[in-house]
């Protein structure tokens, strides 16, 4: 895979034309490898469809993989430790604050704040509204939905922002560099803050 690294200063538009694939994954199965075989371990997601119903899934320990679902209009906190968890939040009309640990957080949301550092965000919203506060080091923030509109204030730090799909990027915020990878064509980026791109595209 060859890439292109450009630096962009704040206020620029960029636009991605002939762009591939990253092999950034979030995998909902573990897979073990055997000499001769790879087995599968399933996992059962566990549907929520309130907050009261995730708090309480959350305490229990042996749940792994959650999802809540709901079109409510809604906000509400997320905290403590659940690195062993894969949450998925399927909510378009919520309002999120998060100040916990997870494996991975999938977010379908209206607005998301994040106050906890080391998480690995993958955002599937039509129109995301996601703040990096202040003294937050997040992990990579993987933008997953074609069409996508993503609204990102970093007054934090982030480890990488991934574009693999279609969509308009806004950055704001007060970080001093924002590493910014691309992987799929038409993308939009218009920046307020300095960015690192990479534009990768296959061999």
């Amino acid at each position: 895979m060859r890439g292109k690294n450009f630096k962009l200063l704040a206020g620029t538009l960029a636009m991605a034309l002939v762009i591939g694939s990253l092999s950034t994954n979030y995998a909902s199965a573990d897979v073990r490898v055997t000499k001769d075989t790879i087995a599968l371990k399933r996992q059962t997601v566990l549907l929520v469809k309130n907050v009261t119903e995730l708090n309480k899934a959350l305490k229990n320990k042996a749940n792994k993989q959650i999802k809540l679902k709901t079109t409510k209009n809604t906000k509400f906190n997320l905290k403590g430790n659940h690195q062993g968890v894969k949450l998925v939040i399927d909510a378009p009309n919520a309002e999120v604050t998060n100040s916990g640990k997870f494996k991975v957080l999938e977010i379908n949301a209206k607005k998301w704040v994040e106050k906890a550092s080391g998480n690995n965000l993958v955002v599937k919203a039509k129109k995301p509204d996601i703040e990096i506060s202040k003294n937050v080091k997040t992990a990579d923030i993987k933008l997953a939905k074609t069409g996508a509109k993503l609204n990102l204030k970093v007054n934090g730090e982030i480890k990488n922002l991934v574009v693999d799909k279609k969509a308009e990027v806004k950055l704001s915020g007060k970080a001093d560099l924002v590493s910014v990878i691309i992987n799929a064509d038409g993308v939009k980026l218009e920046s307020r803050l300095q960015v690192a791109l990479v534009a990768n595209k296959d061999a």
